[in-house]
């Protein structure tokens, strides 16, 4: 009895986790260059927010999946960033 009363606790608890909202069909979208140059496929696409981390560069803006890419592309942006 008590491994079913765990498994249906585990089960119950499960379907109450619930998943970030997903962007509109047509929010706009931006490539992450350093996630694009190193073929990282799983945050390649990134929704462009006020919060989304981005660089200007050449008066271009870019951005970024994560700030940690931000950064990484803020120090040598020739590298991740093609004209």
């Amino acid at each position: 009895m008590r491994p079913l009363t765990l498994f249906l606790s585990i089960l119950v608890l499960a379907g109450c986790t619930s998943l970030p909202p997903m962007p509109p069909e047509d929010a706009p979208i931006a490539q992450c260059p350093v996630c694009r140059h190193d073929r990282d496929l799983a945050c390649l696409n990134v929704v462009k927010e006020k919060s989304t981390p981005r660089l200007t560069y050449q008066g271009r803006s870019y951005f970024f999946c994560s700030e940690g890419c931000r950064e990484k592309c803020a120090h040598t942006p020739a590298k991740f960033i093609q004209p």
